[in-house]
């Protein structure tokens, strides 16, 4: 079962074309239709069609009618469309340049691959939202209908796209990505569930995983970790998987991830996923992913001198295919070795065979029932009634049971290429007591580990019961006179940071769960400054209290205390809720969340928008540039992009860039007298006199960056050069056509120039603050840097 035909603007097939009308709703638009190219020889030459659900697409009279006049006629002029979405039975592509409807993408209507009938989606399915943006297929990578970005010569590899009919899940979406690839300019993707397929009951059950979990955790007094154990893991899809879909359900959470396959060299590519897709990674059994290169248990021998070569081919691997495995580990040394919480969400295991060895041992299912809610295994023609039985003695309900040929299923006939397995646990979870007085060796927190909330103040720890940790309060302390004020609303629309201080890390996470190295967080920049930057300094002495309890407790943080800093976080919470507002009910927004800051040390207010992103519509894309010259910086930025879920790719498209370097005429002066006074305020390691770019304006920074045209908040610290770049009449003008907010850090020299400027150009001021003490509506607050902040009030904004 392939893609048969493709919708699409920008190529023509030498197979021929038609035009027909297609509708986004009730708005009727030209869509062009073209055969795609085949996957699977032996589906060659299977005849084009159209598809004809909704009854939105022309009759076959109509259709043939049309065929018999394009024939004579002149070719048709090719649409430019800007969105495009895949039919119900993703065979073809239908464009337009209209917007298709919110809901569009995740009807509850399923199409079978093997009969191309209709059936109702499992409901799981609409508990969540198909992936819109932009295909990335300029990058070689594919993006699927979960919001999983990677490379597409892995999602398509040969293991696969030999199986066209138990996986046409993702053999029609490979076509799809090729078609797509040639359009020019690219157009939106507004994906919708798959076809029903081999894959199709993995996703069932990897989701509702993580609806279990997130329910779970809106009726907890605390929090825990989101755990998910792989076994054959391969490239760790189902993992990824699970990741996208916790992003969507509980951004905020923490999180666990063990893969384990025998392929080192998957090492790389897993990696390389992480990165693509926010997880979190780093040294040591602290990490929230982890890799192993093993056997669990007896598995694996027959698996090492049959197949592995064949895996290391099919899966395109480079590298050294002869790598030897680790020794074979039992599941719970595995457990163990990775700090895995006690509470296990799923585990997934696709061990080619071995599956059986692996269950015949009766301390497995002993281990899966104490810890485990949930069990996928793929089945490979031996004794799956032993698996089914041994789960059902040990109190687990049988979810899927198919094996490995075509089954007439509950959603109509499946092709399984392998078997499918599994179970929901039934039973309560516990580890034990042994495990309860060990609880270093599992890394879980046992019930009488304190749960810690942060004071108003910020100055000290309550730490108690965790079910009776308090809600945080919407007051507002003052750091200057300890009076309390109402918080912002800026703020009550977000949620505080709840969860594992990360403190052995050598790490933080701040109200907004920023993850960051403690050091960058608290370097002597702001530590110098307690009174103007009580936010930061107060932040860093409770996480040294912290790192001294033992064990570790889960902290619960507030909104943080008015200092200079809290109106910057007010600005950029209120540029994020500003764009989920623009973009709301429009099937997650056409164009990216952008934010550019300039003079930006190592990014906090890009990562902190992020973070608040992350709450507002955790499925948008972005673009962010930053900009500095201190080029040492640009290590750590990456490191923060990485511990925070920001993806980073070479060239112009990529979602992140640092710019090294000045803008406009500014930063001479800043290039004398102060790099080397920051770079040691930074603690930065490397080569202080590296030279930054020569200078550019603005304009050429959004063009080889390729920022979009609007832009949701320019966030400014330039050390007085702000009074040079606002002298620039093309400053303004260009910010006033594409920039709806602006926080500038001011030092003291010529704040009414830039009142003026942003005043006659019709921006609304939102603050305006000295770099001295200062009576606000707030309360006092001693200012560092001035701070000067403007919305602008243009209602459309424009790049001509």
């Amino acid at each position: 079962m392939i893609l048969r035909q493709v919708v699409l603007a920008g190529s023509v097939c030498s197979a021929g074309f038609f035009l027909f009308w297609g509708l986004w709703g009730t708005t009727v638009q030209p869509l062009l239709t073209i055969q795609a190219k085949s996957y699977a020889p032996e589906l060659a030459g299977i005849a084009s069609q159209v598809e004809e659900e909704n009854h939105d697409s022309p009759s076959k009279a109509q259709q043939h009618a049309h065929d018999e006049k394009s024939t004579t006629k002149e070719p048709v002029r090719e649409p430019q469309p800007g969105h495009c979405m895949p039919s119900a039975d993703w065979r073809h592509l239908r464009c337009s340049a209209e917007e298709p409807p919110a809901a569009a993408g995740d009807r509850p209507e399923a199409r079978n691959a093997l009969d191309d009938q209709q059936y109702k989606h499992s409901p799981i399915f609409l508990q969540y939202r198909p992936f819109t943006g932009a295909p990335r297929t300029a990058e070689g990578l594919l993006v699927d209908f979960m919001g999983l970005v990677i490379p597409k010569h892995l999602f398509c590899n040969e293991a696969y796209m030999s199986q066209p009919q138990a996986h046409a899940l993702r053999v029609r979406q490979c076509p799809i990505y090729d078609e797509v690839a040639k359009m020019k300019p690219p157009p939106q993707l507004h994906l919708r569930w798959p076809v029903i397929s081999e894959e199709y009951f993995e996703y069932v059950d990897v989701l509702g995983a993580v609806s279990e979990y997130a329910e779970g955790m809106s009726k907890a007094a605390t929090g825990r970790k989101f755990v998910f154990v792989e076994i054959g893991a391969g490239y760790g899809h189902w993992t990824f998987t699970a990741h996208r879909a916790l992003l969507q359900k509980v951004p905020e959470a923490s999180y666990k991830y063990v893969m384990v396959d025998v392929l080192g060299d998957l090492r790389s590519e897993i990696m390389n996923m992480a990165e693509l897709n926010g997880v979190r990674t780093t040294t040591g059994p602290d990490s929230p992913m982890h890799f192993h290169c093993g056997y669990i248990g007896a598995q694996g021998a027959g698996f090492e001198r049959g197949q592995r070569n064949d895996y290391f081919r099919l899966w395109g691997l480079q590298g050294k295919k002869n790598e030897t495995p680790s020794p074979p580990i039992d599941l719970k040394t595995l457990l163990e070795v990775y700090d895995v919480p006690c509470e296990i969400d799923m585990v997934d295991i696709d061990i080619q065979t071995s599956e059986y060895v692996l269950f015949s041992d009766s301390s497995v299912l002993e281990l899966l029932t104490a810890r485990v809610r949930r069990a996928h295994i793929g089945t490979h023609g031996g004794n799956d009634e032993m698996i089914k039985h041994t789960f059902e003695a040990h109190g687990w309900r049988s979810v899927w049971d198919f094996a490995a040929s075509q089954i007439r299923t509950q959603l109509g006939p499946v092709e399984f290429g392998d078997g499918v397995q599994s179970f929901v646990n039934t039973g309560r979870l516990s580890c034990g007591a042994k495990a309860a007085a060990t609880e270093g060796a599992i890394g879980t927190v046992p019930p009488a580990t304190p749960s810690c909330t942060v004071s108003s103040d910020w100055n000290t720890l309550a730490c108690q019961d965790p079910q009776l940790a308090p809600e945080a309060e919407d007051k507002a302390r003052n750091a200057l006179d300890n009076r309390d004020h109402k918080h912002l609303s800026s703020f009550l629309r977000y949620k505080p940071y709840s969860g594992t201080p990360m403190v052995t890390d050598g790490l933080m996470v701040d109200f907004m769960g920023l993850v960051i190295p403690k050091r960058l967080f608290c370097n002597k920049a702001y530590m110098g400054q307690p009174r103007a930057h009580a936010l930061r300094v107060r932040q860093c002495n409770i996480y040294d209290k912290v790192a001294a309890m033992q064990p570790t407790p889960k902290i619960q943080l507030r909104w943080p205390v008015i200092s200079e800093e809290y109106f910057e976080y007010a600005d950029v919470l209120d540029a994020v809720t500003a764009y989920g507002e623009d973009v709301a009910g429009k099937s997650g927004g056409v164009r990216k969340f952008v934010f550019v800051e300039i003079g930006a040390g190592y990014g906090h207010w890009t990562f902190t928008a992020h973070r608040a992103l992350l709450q507002k519509v955790p499925q948008a894309e972005y673009k962010y540039v930053m900009v500095d010259v201190l080029g040492d910086l640009r290590g750590e930025i990456m490191n923060l992009a990485r511990l925070n879920g920001i993806t980073s790719t070479p060239g112009p498209e990529s979602p992140m860039h640092f710019h090294c370097g000045y803008v406009g005429a500014q930063g001479k002066g800043f290039e004398k007298n102060t790099r080397s006074d920051y770079f040691r305020m930074w603690g930065l390691q490397g080569r202080k006199n590296r030279t930054p770019s020569a200078p550019i304006s603005i304009q050429e920074l959004f063009e080889i960056y390729e920022v979009p045209c609007e832009i949701d908040m320019v966030d400014i610290d330039i050390q007085t050069s702000e009074y040079i770049l606002f002298s620039s009449p093309a400053v303004i003008e260009l910010l006033t056509s594409r920039v709806r907010r602006v926080h500038i850090g001011t030092h003291g020299k010529n704040d009414t120039l830039i009142r003026d400027v942003f005043s006659t150009h019709g921006w609304t001021k939102t603050w305006d603050f000295p770099a001295k003490g200062f009576e606000t509506k707030l309360g006092p607050v001693q200012f560092g840097d001035g701070v000067l902040s403007f919305v602008n009030q243009k209602e459309k904004l424009s790049c001509e």
